[in-house]
């Protein structure tokens, strides 16, 4: 007589689990709530448990992770959930040989993760370091954490950056960019505090060895920079919605004059100017600010360059900016919120 062996039928919430662990290699609680239990304190604890019981996952603590308290909970897929998967149709091939995280990668893989929770409700898609260090043949110790596709299908790579980060790990990324910006053009690197971000903008506006790769760069603040991405993926939305606010009138948005160097010319306070936005901390805008020199300036009909950002990186950026040619509109903590 043959052994009938019983499998558990899971809904199609607790498949998108298995599924995002399996793609995501590494979720905690709090990222997992926020996707599929956003109104419930405590149901996800509940389904993480029947998870666990069955051996579909398995739950750890991330050693450090909270300074006095216990660490943040994390969880992985396990072989039992991997078969779970198959059962239930969903295609688990290609990634599974690659789903171990080492130790000492596992905070900033769930700070990627992180990334993608937030901007993919946006419309955001996110490829993860694995498929991208295959697609582009990069050497695995790279520390790119993936690659960010917008709404409009533009994409960047991205890093996050924190408050302590060893020189020669800034050092590396920077490398990384400028090794590979032909690859993937456009960056974003996020800075998870002050400090990381002073630092990564000095070094890559350092005049002996400046890093201006021709492509977006941009610099933005972790939750901010999230909150403000997922709403104004594209800039242009952006400075309309800054006008309407400043009280200033758009002119045009595109290049349309054979010497145009940035694309926004507004009128402000009776003044034709160019808009240059840096909320973003565009790297490369801040070069081609200081590029526009005398003669620039001569050629464009004398206009100056209106630089807008929130004010507390505003007070970092001035520094670095060279051109004579500008004038300066910090947006306030208020105003900011107001915007996003």
């Amino acid at each position: 007589m043959s052994e009938y062996k019983y499998y558990e039928q899971l809904n199609d919430r607790k498949i998108n689990i298995l599924e995002d662990l399996y793609n995501y290699r590494a979720m905690t609680t709090d990222q997992i709530k926020r996707i599929y239990f956003p109104n419930s304190k405590f149901y996800v604890n509940k389904v993480l448990y029947q998870l666990r019981k069955s051996k579909y996952i398995a739950s750890n603590t991330l050693k450090g992770s909270r300074k006095n308290k216990k660490g943040i909970t994390y969880h992985r897929l396990t072989e039992t959930g991997v078969k779970c998967l198959l059962r239930h149709g969903v295609n688990v091939e290609g990634q599974v040989q690659n789903m171990y995280v080492k130790p000492s990668q596992l905070h900033y893989l769930l700070l990627a993760n992180d990334v993608m929770i937030e901007l993919r409700k946006e419309g955001w898609e996110m490829w993860d370091s694995r498929r991208v260090k295959k697609k582009y043949n990069l050497d695995d110790r790279m520390n790119i954490l993936g690659v960010l596709i917008s709404p409009k299908g533009e994409q960047y790579g991205f890093y996050v950056v924190e408050d302590g980060i060893y020189s020669n790990t800034l050092g590396k990324i920077q490398s990384e960019i400028k090794v590979n910006h032909s690859i993937i053009n456009n960056y974003i690197v996020f800075a998870r505090g002050q400090n990381a971000y002073n630092e990564f903008v000095k070094r890559a506006m350092d005049e002996e060895k400046p890093l201006n790769t021709g492509h977006k760069l941009k610099i933005l603040p972790f939750t901010t920079g999230l909150k403000f991405l997922g709403k104004y993926p594209d800039k242009t939305e952006w400075i309309k919605q800054m006008a309407d606010h400043f009280g200033f009138e758009i002119a045009s948005m595109e290049k349309t004059e054979k010497r145009q160097t940035f694309d926004t010319i507004i009128k402000y306070k009776g003044k034709e100017m160019y808009l240059v936005d840096l909320t973003d901390t565009n790297i490369t805008t801040i070069h081609a600010i200081n590029s526009y020199n005398e003669r620039a300036y001569d050629w464009e009909n004398r206009r100056r360059l209106l630089i807008s950002s929130p004010a507390p990186q505003l007070t970092i950026l001035e520094d670095y900016i060279k051109s004579m040619y500008v004038e300066y509109l910090p947006i306030s903590s208020q105003d900011f919120s107001q915007l996003l």
